[in-house]
C-alpha cells in the first residue's frame, strides 16, 4: 500500500494511481484520505466545515460520517435519507411514515416505546 502514496506523491492523479496499481479508484482515494495524503476539494467543503446538501446548514466536518464516500449530508439528514430509502423498498413513503408517526403520538404501535434513532 505504500506504493499508492509513493505514486501519488510523485504527482500522479488518484485515477492514474488506481490504474497503475490495478486497484479501484474509490479504494485508492479512501486510502489516501485516511493516510492524510489527499484532501477532499469540493465546493461544499472548506476549512474544517461542510455544507449539508440536505438541510443547507454549514457544520463541522465531524458531523458528516460519509463525506469521504462523497455524501455531503450531515448525520441527521443522512439518517432521514436512509430511513426514506428503507421505507421506499418496503412500498411506503416518508410522508406516510410521518402521518403514522403523528397518529401514534411518536410511539411504536406494537410495543408502545418512543420511536427514534
Amino acid at each position: 500500500m505504500d506504493e499508492i502514496i509513493e505514486l501519488f506523491q510523485r504527482g500522479l492523479s488518484v485515477r492514474e494511481v488506481a490504474r497503475q496499481t490495478g486497484r479501484p479508484f474509490a479504494t485508492v482515494r479512501l486510502y489516501l484520505i485516511r493516510k492524510g495524503a489527499y484532501q477532499v476539494r469540493h465546493k461544499y467543503v472548506s476549512e474544517g466545515t461542510a455544507l449539508c446538501r440536505g438541510c443547507g446548514t454549514r457544520k463541522p466536518i465531524e458531523e458528516f460520517p460519509a463525506i469521504y464516500g462523497g455524501k455531503y449530508q450531515c448525520r441527521l439528514c443522512l439518517a432521514v435519507a436512509c430511513q426514506a430509502s428503507a421505507l421506499k423498498k418496503q412500498g411506503g413513503s416518508l410522508r406516510e411514515y410521518e402521518r403514522l408517526f403523528e397518529e401514534q403520538g411518536g410511539k411504536c404501535a406494537i410495543c408502545g416505546r418512543p420511536d427514534g434513532p
